[in-house]
Protein backbone atom coordinates (compact mmCIF):
# COMPACT_ATOMS: atom_id res chain seq x y z
CA UNK A 1 0.00 0.00 0.00
CA UNK A 2 2.85 2.65 1.32
CA UNK A 3 4.49 1.75 -2.57
CA UNK A 4 1.30 2.49 -4.46
CA UNK A 5 1.26 6.03 -2.37
CA UNK A 6 4.16 6.89 -3.05
CA UNK A 7 4.24 6.24 -6.97
CA UNK A 8 0.74 7.93 -6.67
CA UNK A 9 2.26 11.35 -5.18
CA UNK A 10 5.36 11.02 -7.63
CA UNK A 11 2.96 11.02 -10.86
CA UNK A 12 0.82 14.00 -9.60
CA UNK A 13 4.22 15.53 -8.76
CA UNK A 14 5.13 15.05 -12.46
CA UNK A 15 1.98 15.90 -14.01
CA UNK A 16 2.04 19.53 -11.55
CA UNK A 17 5.75 20.35 -12.86
CA UNK A 18 4.54 19.40 -16.81
CA UNK A 19 1.74 21.67 -16.17
CA UNK A 20 3.42 24.15 -14.64
CA UNK A 21 6.23 24.06 -17.31
CA UNK A 22 3.50 24.22 -19.90
CA UNK A 23 1.77 27.47 -18.30
CA UNK A 24 5.21 29.32 -18.20
CA UNK A 25 5.89 28.53 -22.26
CA UNK A 26 2.69 29.61 -23.15
CA UNK A 27 2.19 32.55 -20.91
CA UNK A 28 4.60 35.66 -20.99
CA UNK A 29 5.85 36.47 -17.92
CA UNK A 30 5.60 39.92 -16.50
CA UNK A 31 7.20 42.43 -14.49
CA UNK A 32 5.65 44.71 -11.91
CA UNK A 33 6.86 47.78 -10.70
CA UNK A 34 6.30 47.99 -6.28
CA UNK A 35 5.90 51.88 -5.27
CA UNK A 36 9.43 52.11 -3.96
CA UNK A 37 8.36 52.86 0.08
CA UNK A 38 8.35 56.54 1.12
CA UNK A 39 9.57 58.04 4.80
CA UNK A 40 9.97 61.65 6.21
CA UNK A 41 11.65 61.03 9.59
CA UNK A 42 14.72 61.84 8.22
CA UNK A 43 13.17 65.17 7.43
CA UNK A 44 13.29 64.43 3.98
CA UNK A 45 10.39 62.88 1.60
CA UNK A 46 12.20 59.96 0.52
CA UNK A 47 13.13 56.76 -0.49
CA UNK A 48 13.43 54.29 2.23
CA UNK A 49 16.66 53.21 0.44
CA UNK A 50 18.00 56.14 -0.57
CA UNK A 51 19.20 57.30 3.28
CA UNK A 52 22.27 56.05 5.04
CA UNK A 53 20.30 56.07 8.55
CA UNK A 54 19.16 52.09 9.52
CA UNK A 55 15.71 52.83 8.99
CA UNK A 56 12.74 50.12 9.79
CA UNK A 57 9.50 51.24 7.88
CA UNK A 58 5.87 49.16 9.15
CA UNK A 59 2.89 49.58 7.35
CA UNK A 60 -0.92 49.92 8.82
CA UNK A 61 -1.66 45.54 8.61
CA UNK A 62 1.74 44.80 10.29
CA UNK A 63 0.44 47.11 13.26
CA UNK A 64 -2.98 46.75 13.64
CA UNK A 65 -3.83 43.03 12.54
CA UNK A 66 -3.86 40.59 14.84
CA UNK A 67 -2.59 42.62 17.54
CA UNK A 68 -3.97 43.32 21.03
CA UNK A 69 -3.62 47.52 20.45
CA UNK A 70 -3.39 48.04 23.99
CA UNK A 71 0.14 49.98 23.32
CA UNK A 72 2.98 49.75 20.42
CA UNK A 73 4.67 47.25 22.43
CA UNK A 74 3.62 44.23 19.74
CA UNK A 75 5.01 46.08 16.70
CA UNK A 76 8.16 47.34 18.34
CA UNK A 77 9.48 43.93 19.42
CA UNK A 78 10.08 42.91 15.48
CA UNK A 79 12.37 45.97 15.27
CA UNK A 80 16.21 44.61 15.78
CA UNK A 81 18.22 46.80 18.13
CA UNK A 82 14.50 48.21 19.91
CA UNK A 83 14.07 46.10 23.06
CA UNK A 84 10.94 47.51 25.05
CA UNK A 85 10.51 46.88 28.82
CA UNK A 86 6.85 47.35 30.73
CA UNK A 87 4.76 46.87 28.47
CA UNK A 88 2.25 45.03 31.11
CA UNK A 89 2.73 47.57 33.67
CA UNK A 90 0.55 50.57 32.35
CA UNK A 91 1.66 52.52 35.43
CA UNK A 92 5.21 52.44 34.77
CA UNK A 93 4.52 52.98 30.81
CA UNK A 94 6.83 52.07 28.00
CA UNK A 95 10.59 52.05 28.24
CA UNK A 96 11.92 52.49 25.21
CA UNK A 97 16.05 51.70 23.97
CA UNK A 98 17.14 51.86 20.64
CA UNK A 99 20.69 50.12 20.37
CA UNK A 100 21.58 51.15 24.01
CA UNK A 101 19.90 54.60 24.23
CA UNK A 102 17.23 55.13 26.74
CA UNK A 103 18.03 51.96 28.50
CA UNK A 104 19.39 53.96 31.91
CA UNK A 105 15.89 55.91 32.24
CA UNK A 106 14.52 55.20 35.42
CA UNK A 107 10.78 55.87 34.07
CA UNK A 108 9.46 57.27 30.67
CA UNK A 109 11.58 57.29 28.03
CA UNK A 110 14.43 59.42 27.75
CA UNK A 111 17.05 59.55 24.63
CA UNK A 112 14.64 58.33 22.01
CA UNK A 113 12.74 60.83 20.16
CA UNK A 114 9.09 60.32 19.47
CA UNK A 115 7.06 62.48 16.97
CA UNK A 116 3.16 61.58 15.54
CA UNK A 117 2.06 63.34 12.69
CA UNK A 118 5.14 65.84 12.73
CA UNK A 119 4.31 66.49 16.54
CA UNK A 120 7.14 65.69 19.09
CA UNK A 121 6.01 63.71 21.92
CA UNK A 122 9.31 64.06 23.74
CA UNK A 123 9.64 67.51 25.84
CA UNK A 124 11.78 69.39 25.88
CA UNK A 125 13.80 68.07 28.65
CA UNK A 126 14.07 64.84 26.98
CA UNK A 127 11.27 63.24 28.06
CA UNK A 128 8.60 61.00 26.04
CA UNK A 129 5.37 58.85 27.22
CA UNK A 130 2.78 57.21 24.61
CA UNK A 131 0.22 56.63 26.79
CA UNK A 132 -1.72 58.58 24.66
CA UNK A 133 -1.06 56.88 21.44
CA UNK A 134 -3.89 54.69 20.35
CA UNK A 135 -1.87 51.74 18.57
CA UNK A 136 -5.49 50.88 16.51
CA UNK A 137 -4.94 54.27 14.29
CA UNK A 138 -0.72 53.91 13.22
CA UNK A 139 -0.81 53.80 9.10
CA UNK A 140 2.82 53.68 9.49
CA UNK A 141 6.01 53.68 11.89
CA UNK A 142 9.75 54.21 11.03
CA UNK A 143 12.27 54.06 13.32
CA UNK A 144 15.84 55.20 12.97
CA UNK A 145 17.77 53.10 14.62
CA UNK A 146 20.86 54.90 15.64
CA UNK A 147 21.92 58.62 16.51
CA UNK A 148 19.96 61.41 15.17
CA UNK A 149 21.12 64.24 16.61
CA UNK A 150 21.49 66.39 13.48
CA UNK A 151 17.97 65.82 12.40
CA UNK A 152 16.16 66.37 16.05
CA UNK A 153 19.16 67.56 17.96
CA UNK A 154 19.07 66.42 21.88
CA UNK A 155 18.21 63.26 23.49
CA UNK A 156 18.07 61.63 19.86
CA UNK A 157 19.61 58.50 20.21
CA UNK A 158 16.88 56.98 17.75
CA UNK A 159 13.91 58.17 16.52
CA UNK A 160 10.20 56.54 16.44
CA UNK A 161 8.25 58.36 13.94
CA UNK A 162 4.27 57.33 13.77
CA UNK A 163 1.89 57.95 11.38
CA UNK A 164 -1.81 58.21 11.73
CA UNK A 165 -4.64 56.89 9.64
CA UNK A 166 -5.91 59.81 6.78
CA UNK A 167 -9.26 60.70 6.32
CA UNK A 168 -10.58 58.83 3.08
CA UNK A 169 -12.50 59.84 0.24
CA UNK A 170 -14.61 56.65 0.10
CA UNK A 171 -16.68 57.31 3.47
CA UNK A 172 -16.83 54.33 5.64
CA UNK A 173 -17.18 53.37 9.75
CA UNK A 174 -15.78 51.13 11.26
CA UNK A 175 -16.34 49.43 14.82
CA UNK A 176 -13.83 47.06 16.86
CA UNK A 177 -14.43 45.10 20.07
CA UNK A 178 -12.28 42.51 21.86
CA UNK A 179 -11.53 40.56 24.79
CA UNK A 180 -9.84 38.27 26.65
CA UNK A 181 -8.54 36.55 29.70
CA UNK A 182 -7.88 38.71 33.39
CA UNK A 183 -10.73 40.82 32.61
CA UNK A 184 -9.27 42.41 28.97
CA UNK A 185 -11.62 44.60 26.69
CA UNK A 186 -10.95 46.91 24.15
CA UNK A 187 -13.33 48.87 22.31
CA UNK A 188 -12.96 51.18 19.30
CA UNK A 189 -14.95 53.33 16.80
CA UNK A 190 -12.95 55.17 13.58
CA UNK A 191 -14.73 56.96 11.11
CA UNK A 192 -13.42 58.42 7.55
CA UNK A 193 -14.38 60.66 4.95
CA UNK A 194 -14.34 63.94 2.97
CA UNK A 195 -16.63 66.92 2.06
CA UNK A 196 -15.65 69.29 -0.70
CA UNK A 197 -12.02 69.92 -0.07
CA UNK A 198 -11.96 68.92 3.63
CA UNK A 199 -11.28 65.79 5.30
CA UNK A 200 -11.95 64.26 8.51
CA UNK A 201 -10.95 61.34 10.36
CA UNK A 202 -12.31 60.75 13.86
CA UNK A 203 -11.80 57.71 16.35
CA UNK A 204 -12.41 56.65 20.29
CA UNK A 205 -10.77 53.86 21.92
CA UNK A 206 -11.56 52.41 25.46
CA UNK A 207 -9.22 50.09 27.04
CA UNK A 208 -9.85 47.76 30.17
CA UNK A 209 -7.92 45.28 32.25
CA UNK A 210 -7.77 43.61 35.42
CA UNK A 211 -3.95 42.70 34.96
CA UNK A 212 -2.21 39.09 35.36
CA UNK A 213 -1.45 39.84 38.82
CA UNK A 214 -3.24 41.49 41.74
CA UNK A 215 -3.39 45.33 42.08
CA UNK A 216 -2.79 45.76 38.39
CA UNK A 217 -5.89 47.10 36.95
CA UNK A 218 -5.77 49.66 34.29
CA UNK A 219 -8.85 52.37 32.18
CA UNK A 220 -7.91 54.02 29.60
CA UNK A 221 -9.75 56.35 27.06
CA UNK A 222 -8.10 57.88 23.55
CA UNK A 223 -10.01 60.24 21.03
CA UNK A 224 -8.45 61.38 17.91
CA UNK A 225 -9.19 63.82 15.44
CA UNK A 226 -7.48 64.73 12.10
CA UNK A 227 -8.77 67.68 9.54
CA UNK A 228 -6.91 67.92 6.23
CA UNK A 229 -7.64 70.92 4.31
CA UNK A 230 -6.55 70.91 0.73
CA UNK A 231 -6.61 74.63 -0.53
CA UNK A 232 -5.18 73.42 -3.74
CA UNK A 233 -3.19 70.86 -5.14
CA UNK A 234 0.22 72.32 -3.71
CA UNK A 235 -1.20 73.47 -0.50
CA UNK A 236 -2.54 71.44 2.40
CA UNK A 237 -3.58 72.19 6.17
CA UNK A 238 -3.73 68.92 8.87
CA UNK A 239 -5.64 70.13 12.14
CA UNK A 240 -4.80 66.97 14.99
CA UNK A 241 -6.62 67.10 17.97
CA UNK A 242 -5.47 64.46 20.42
CA UNK A 243 -7.00 63.98 24.08
CA UNK A 244 -6.18 60.74 26.72
CA UNK A 245 -7.52 60.16 29.87
CA UNK A 246 -6.23 56.72 32.55
CA UNK A 247 -8.10 57.45 35.96
CA UNK A 248 -6.36 54.78 37.28
CA UNK A 249 -3.74 52.20 36.58
CA UNK A 250 -2.38 50.15 39.54
CA UNK A 251 0.94 49.24 39.82
CA UNK A 252 1.55 45.64 41.30
CA UNK A 253 5.42 46.05 41.74
CA UNK A 254 8.26 44.25 41.76
CA UNK A 255 8.94 40.36 43.74
CA UNK A 256 11.73 38.85 44.88
CA UNK A 257 12.65 34.79 43.29
CA UNK A 258 11.29 33.90 46.15
CA UNK A 259 8.07 35.56 46.16
CA UNK A 260 7.54 34.39 42.09
CA UNK A 261 8.23 30.80 43.54
CA UNK A 262 5.17 31.10 46.15
CA UNK A 263 2.72 32.97 43.69
CA UNK A 264 3.62 34.87 40.55
CA UNK A 265 0.51 36.30 40.70
CA UNK A 266 0.60 38.29 43.63
CA UNK A 267 1.21 42.11 44.50
CA UNK A 268 3.97 43.29 46.52
CA UNK A 269 3.01 44.25 49.64
CA UNK A 270 3.95 48.12 49.89
CA UNK A 271 2.36 48.31 46.43
CA UNK A 272 -1.03 47.52 48.26
CA UNK A 273 -0.55 49.36 51.38
CA UNK A 274 0.77 52.70 49.57
CA UNK A 275 -2.23 52.35 46.70
CA UNK A 276 0.80 52.65 43.96
CA UNK A 277 -0.43 53.74 41.27
CA UNK A 278 -1.22 56.61 38.18
CA UNK A 279 -3.52 58.68 37.23
CA UNK A 280 -2.83 60.74 33.71
CA UNK A 281 -4.73 63.21 31.67
CA UNK A 282 -3.54 64.66 28.27
CA UNK A 283 -4.48 66.83 25.68
CA UNK A 284 -2.84 68.40 22.40
CA UNK A 285 -4.18 70.61 19.72
CA UNK A 286 -1.63 70.98 16.54
CA UNK A 287 -1.14 72.17 13.08
CA UNK A 288 0.91 71.51 10.16
CA UNK A 289 0.59 73.53 7.02
CA UNK A 290 2.70 72.12 4.05
CA UNK A 291 3.03 73.64 0.34
CA UNK A 292 4.87 73.27 -2.79
CA UNK A 293 5.55 76.80 -4.23
CA UNK A 294 7.08 75.37 -6.65
CA UNK A 295 9.03 72.45 -8.38
CA UNK A 296 11.97 73.79 -6.51
CA UNK A 297 10.73 75.36 -3.48
CA UNK A 298 8.70 74.07 -0.60
CA UNK A 299 7.93 74.90 2.98
CA UNK A 300 6.03 73.29 5.88
CA UNK A 301 4.99 74.78 9.26
CA UNK A 302 3.73 73.35 12.45
CA UNK A 303 2.59 74.58 15.89
CA UNK A 304 1.08 72.51 18.73
CA UNK A 305 0.32 72.58 22.38
CA UNK A 306 -0.09 69.82 24.90
CA UNK A 307 -1.09 69.70 28.84
CA UNK A 308 -0.95 67.32 30.60
CA UNK A 309 -1.82 66.44 34.08
CA UNK A 310 -0.30 63.42 36.54
CA UNK A 311 -0.36 62.02 39.62
CA UNK A 312 1.50 58.94 40.88
CA UNK A 313 1.27 57.24 43.91
CA UNK A 314 4.78 55.55 44.99
CA UNK A 315 5.06 52.68 47.44
CA UNK A 316 6.70 54.85 50.07
CA UNK A 317 5.84 57.21 52.51
CA UNK A 318 8.21 60.38 52.42
CA UNK A 319 7.68 62.36 49.33
CA UNK A 320 5.93 59.24 47.52
CA UNK A 321 2.56 61.37 46.33
CA UNK A 322 3.42 62.95 43.06
CA UNK A 323 1.87 65.29 40.89
CA UNK A 324 2.37 67.85 38.27
CA UNK A 325 0.52 70.00 35.84
CA UNK A 326 2.81 70.30 32.19
CA UNK A 327 1.90 72.90 29.73
CA UNK A 328 3.82 72.22 26.31
CA UNK A 329 4.51 73.84 23.42
CA UNK A 330 6.29 74.70 20.39
CA UNK A 331 6.88 75.04 16.77
CA UNK A 332 8.74 74.69 14.16
CA UNK A 333 9.73 76.03 10.10
CA UNK A 334 11.44 74.37 7.81
CA UNK A 335 12.48 75.45 4.06
CA UNK A 336 13.88 72.66 1.01
CA UNK A 337 15.25 73.63 -2.00
CA UNK A 338 15.61 71.54 -5.37
CA UNK A 339 18.23 72.39 -7.89
CA UNK A 340 20.86 70.74 -9.65
CA UNK A 341 24.38 71.38 -9.22
CA UNK A 342 27.36 70.17 -10.99
CA UNK A 343 24.34 68.71 -13.43
CA UNK A 344 23.71 66.81 -10.58
CA UNK A 345 20.10 66.61 -8.43
CA UNK A 346 21.29 68.71 -5.03
CA UNK A 347 18.54 69.64 -2.71
CA UNK A 348 19.01 71.43 0.91
CA UNK A 349 16.92 72.18 3.47
CA UNK A 350 16.70 74.81 6.46
CA UNK A 351 14.72 74.46 9.78
CA UNK A 352 14.43 75.86 13.30
CA UNK A 353 12.61 74.26 16.08
CA UNK A 354 11.60 75.77 19.17
CA UNK A 355 9.71 73.93 22.28
CA UNK A 356 8.81 75.42 25.48
CA UNK A 357 8.07 73.42 28.40
CA UNK A 358 6.72 74.32 32.31
CA UNK A 359 6.06 71.83 34.99
CA UNK A 360 3.76 73.15 38.15
CA UNK A 361 5.22 70.15 40.18
CA UNK A 362 4.56 69.50 43.88
CA UNK A 363 5.25 66.35 46.44
CA UNK A 364 3.20 65.19 49.34
CA UNK A 365 3.60 62.62 51.67
CA UNK A 366 1.98 59.16 51.21
CA UNK A 367 0.11 57.94 54.62
CA UNK A 368 -0.71 54.60 53.08
CA UNK A 369 -2.86 55.60 49.64
CA UNK A 370 -4.07 59.00 51.30
CA UNK A 371 -2.60 62.33 50.72
CA UNK A 372 -0.35 63.78 53.26
CA UNK A 373 1.75 67.26 53.56
CA UNK A 374 2.81 68.90 50.98
CA UNK A 375 7.22 68.22 51.18
CA UNK A 376 7.73 70.38 47.54
CA UNK A 377 6.26 72.69 44.95
CA UNK A 378 7.87 74.36 42.55
CA UNK A 379 7.96 75.46 39.19
CA UNK A 380 10.03 74.22 36.63
CA UNK A 381 10.97 75.89 33.00
CA UNK A 382 12.55 74.11 29.91
CA UNK A 383 13.15 75.38 26.51
CA UNK A 384 15.21 74.32 23.44
CA UNK A 385 15.72 76.54 20.25
CA UNK A 386 17.64 74.12 17.68
CA UNK A 387 18.56 75.24 13.94
CA UNK A 388 19.48 73.04 11.42
CA UNK A 389 20.97 73.01 7.91
CA UNK A 390 20.81 69.27 5.57
CA UNK A 391 22.49 68.45 2.54
CA UNK A 392 21.63 65.51 0.00
CA UNK A 393 23.73 65.64 -3.51
CA UNK A 394 23.60 62.86 -6.14
CA UNK A 395 27.06 62.46 -7.18
CA UNK A 396 26.87 59.32 -9.33
CA UNK A 397 23.63 57.92 -11.18
CA UNK A 398 23.34 55.31 -13.76
CA UNK A 399 20.57 52.90 -13.68
CA UNK A 400 19.29 52.20 -10.56
CA UNK A 401 22.54 52.49 -8.93
CA UNK A 402 23.87 56.00 -6.99
CA UNK A 403 25.81 57.83 -4.82
CA UNK A 404 24.46 60.06 -2.88
CA UNK A 405 26.82 62.31 -0.28
CA UNK A 406 24.48 63.51 2.53
CA UNK A 407 25.62 66.15 5.35
CA UNK A 408 23.86 67.52 8.73
CA UNK A 409 24.76 70.61 10.65
CA UNK A 410 22.24 71.31 13.88
CA UNK A 411 23.17 74.01 16.23
CA UNK A 412 20.62 73.31 20.21
CA UNK A 413 20.21 75.91 23.03
CA UNK A 414 18.63 74.47 26.12
CA UNK A 415 17.52 76.31 28.73
CA UNK A 416 16.50 74.78 32.55
CA UNK A 417 15.25 76.80 35.09
CA UNK A 418 13.62 75.96 38.34
CA UNK A 419 11.60 78.01 41.02
CA UNK A 420 11.15 77.25 44.71
CA UNK A 421 7.46 78.01 46.05
CA UNK A 422 7.71 75.71 49.17
CA UNK A 423 10.60 77.12 51.31
CA UNK A 424 9.38 80.58 50.45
Amino acid sequence: MKKRLYCLVALLGAFAHQTSAQETNSDTLKSRDIAPVTITATRYESDKNRTPFAITVMGKNRLQTAQQQLSVHDALTAIPGVFVQNPDNFSQDLRISVRGFGARAAFGIRGVRIITDGIPESTPDGQADVDNLDAGIMRQMQVIRGPAAGLYGNGAGGVIYFQTEEPSAQPYAEVQASGGSYGFQRYQAKTGFEVGKMGVFFSAAHHLTEGYRDHATMSQTVLNTKLKFNFNDKTRLSVLLNYGNSPWADDAGGLTQEQVAANRQQARVQSVQFDAGEAVEQGRVGAVLQSKISDKHSFQARVFTTFRNFSNKLPVNSSGWVEFERLFGGGGVQYEFKTLLLKRPYRMQLGLDIDRQRDYRQRFNNINGVKGARVLEQNEKFQSIGAFWLHEWTLFQQDKSELLFTASTRFDKVTLSNEDKFLT
